[in-house]
Formats: structure tokens, sequence, C-alpha cells
């Protein structure tokens, strides 16, 4: 299992919009030593993770990187089940399960991506709003350049398909 401090650190002090120097003026320690540990160069002492953890507000799993780890492995066990109940053409169990997923991962866009797919093959007409919405959502959040193509694919069979919008369908085959 990977340690991911030094990438934690980073993106938990530029969510926060502070500096190395804050961090370090709130340990007591040097901002050379911060700097040493988002380089990866080297490890806090580790009675100052609660310490660290608790001026981001995380848990010391999540500043270790450990929770994205779990969080993966979560998703990659949707994957799999996904791949069976695609199999099996259980279409309406695969829609259940990504919506179970979004439920406990709402901001991952790999798990709207495979829900939007599994709502079109459960029936693009009925759920066509919804595929169109996460399909949106990729285009405006997304930088996957294939959750990105997916997407503009999505949109461009659901507006032609199921809403009979052949106009706004061309839009998105441009953006193709």
């Amino acid at each position: 299992m990977d340690i991911l401090l030094n990438e934690q650190l980073k993106k938990l002090r530029k969510a926060k919009g502070n500096t190395q120097e804050d961090l370090a003026a709130h340990l007591g320690i040097t901002m050379q030593a911060v700097s040493k540990w988002e380089r990866a160069e080297g490890y806090p002492d580790i009675t100052l993770l609660p310490s660290i953890a608790a001026y981001y507000n995380v848990s010391v799993d999540d500043l270790l990187g450990l929770g994205e780890n779990r969080k993966r492995e979560k998703i990659e066990e949707y994957r799999n089940r996904n791949q069976e109940l695609f199999r099996a053409g259980k279409n309406d169990e695969r829609v259940a399960l990504w919506r179970a997923a979004r439920n406990e991962f709402p901001n991952d866009l790999s798990v709207i991506y495979e829900l939007m797919y599994a709502l079109q093959a459960q029936d693009r007409k009925t759920n066509a709003d919804e595929v169109i919405a996460y399909g949106e959502r990729l285009l405006n959040e997304s930088t996957d350049s294939s959750q990105r193509s997916g997407a503009v694919q999505s949109l461009c069979f659901t507006y032609y398909f199921a809403k009979g919008d052949a106009e706004t369908a061309k839009k998105y085959a441009h953006m193709a």
C-alpha cells in the first residue's frame, strides 16, 4: 500500500490556501521540514501526524493517502461487479450498483461516468435527462480525455435518439 503523504500535504495545503510556512508555524517546526515532506524526501515525526490531520480537518488515514487507496479499491470492486452484471445483461442491477457507488462517492467523476453508461444501457429514452446531466457534468468538471470523449458521445446519441434533437446532437458531434 502506497503512502501518499507528500501528495496529500500539497493538495490539502493548496485547498486551504495556506503556505508551507503557515503549517510549519502551526507545528512549531521549520518551513524547510514541510518542504522536505512535500518533496517526498522525508516524513514527519509520527507524533506530528494527528496535529497535521487536525490542522487540515482530515483523518490521519486521509492525510497518508490511505483513504484514497481504500476508495480506489472499493471503486474497483464496483467495476468488477459491474462486469458480471453487464455479461449477464442485468442493466437494472447495474444502475442500482452505480447509484449506490454515487451515493458513497458523490464527487468521483469515474463513478458518474459509469452511472451515465449504465443508465443508457437500461433505457436511454427514459433516462435521457439524467444521462444529459451527467454528461454535462463530466464535460464541465473532468480533465480525463476518455471521460470527456465518452460524455460527448453519450450526449450526441442521447439528444439524437432519445430527445429527437438533431441540432443539439450535431453540436456535440462537432466536439468529437
